[in-house]
């Protein structure tokens, strides 16, 4: 009896050995890479005067090379900047502002300066309006497609 018991515990042990080898052995999946934002929070007006001063929000980013989603945002609502387009890996200086025009106009920009002095900066920029009052998060994102 006494050596079943140990052959019990010696196929057990055995197994998890297997186990633990096999799941050295296997790759991890891939990790994707994450949606990156560049944010800011903050109260919007509809009575907005061109000489209020503009917001900002500025990152240094590396970003790997590969195809990318670029979105802007603000308030509840999301847009697709640029679709599925190229950008080289490297550092970039990554900045986004709400600059008050009036009458609760305001103009949102985006703009990515990369380091390499050889690639151009990309940008963009829209006009919003403000009826309501409210606080709201606006900025852009950057969703990689790999």
């Amino acid at each position: 009896m006494m050596k079943m018991d140990r052959w019990k515990f010696l196929a057990v042990v055995g197994g998890l050995v297997v186990a633990l080898v096999t799941s050295l052995a296997t790759p991890a999946a891939a990790v994707a890479y994450p949606t990156a934002y560049n944010t800011r929070h903050d109260y919007v007006t509809s009575a907005t005067y061109q000489n209020d001063p503009t917001r900002c929000v500025e990152r240094r980013i590396y970003l790997a090379e590969g195809h990318y989603n670029w979105h802007r945002h603000f308030y509840l609502a999301e847009w697709v900047i640029r679709d599925n387009f190229y950008l080289g890996a490297g550092w970039y200086t990554w900045k986004d502002c709400l600059d008050p025009l009036s009458n609760g106009n305001y103009n949102q920009t985006s703009n990515l300066d990369p380091d390499n002095p050889n690639w151009v900066s990309v940008n963009y920029s829209f006009t919003i309006w403000v009826v309501l009052p409210n606080y709201s998060t606006w900025g852009s994102s950057l969703d990689p497609l790999f």
